[in-house]
């Protein structure tokens, strides 16, 4: 599952939970790396916090926040 997000200070945003990623990415061994490569190249967005993922509330997915993923579009559209 993923879904796309405005952010105020980085713009379009893909959000994808971890779960997804992490099928996205095998060996899954590799995700952890892969991730933090992106992160480098600003492809993923870190969290206020420091952390890989963002916590955010999707309507319609019950009360509680998610962690996502968070990528830069403009950044994945250069990348494809």
């Amino acid at each position: 599952m993923g879904f796309r997000r405005t952010h105020p200070k980085h713009g379009e945003l893909l959000a994808i939970s971890r779960e997804r990623l992490a099928k996205l990415v095998q060996p899954r061994v590799l995700a952890r790396t892969v991730v933090t490569d992106l992160v480098r190249k600003g492809v993923i967005v870190k969290a206020a916090d420091g952390k890989l993922t963002h916590q955010i509330k999707v309507k319609g997915l019950g009360d509680s926040r998610g962690r996502f993923v968070c990528f830069r579009l403009p950044a994945v559209a250069k990348a494809t």
